[in-house]
């Protein structure tokens, strides 16, 4: 599946990975590299086997640099910054025992 350069770079790449999702894209390679088998490697990795094969894919399909592209986005929410403050506030002032209640809060308020 690897040639030795892509193996070689892949190792360097997972030893030098501080973020968590492009680690376990490059060491789902390299474990399947290495014949561990799908279900092996999402137990360990703590992802999906669909995950596994679907990164293997995306490799085959894209080639390492595409690959390697992490364009996630985090979702950032439906209230404004205005709103997002004063919730903030809201909950500096009082105490919520549930976020069912802060939930029912932003409802009410917005």
């Amino acid at each position: 599946m690897l040639s030795q350069k892509e193996y070689e770079l892949l190792r360097e790449i997972q030893r030098n990975e501080r973020q968590a999702r492009a680690y376990k894209k490059v060491t789902v390679l390299l474990m399947l590299h290495s014949g561990c088998r799908a279900e092996e490697i999402s137990v360990y990795l703590g992802i999906s086997e669909g995950t596994v094969w679907n990164y293997k894919k995306q490799y085959e399909q894209e080639g390492i640099e595409k690959y390697l592209e992490d364009n996630y986005k985090a979702y950032t929410g439906k209230l404004s910054k205005e709103q997002e403050g004063e919730l903030e506030e809201e909950l500096e002032r009082n105490l919520y025992h549930s976020s069912k209640e802060v939930v029912c809060w932003i409802q009410e308020r917005w």
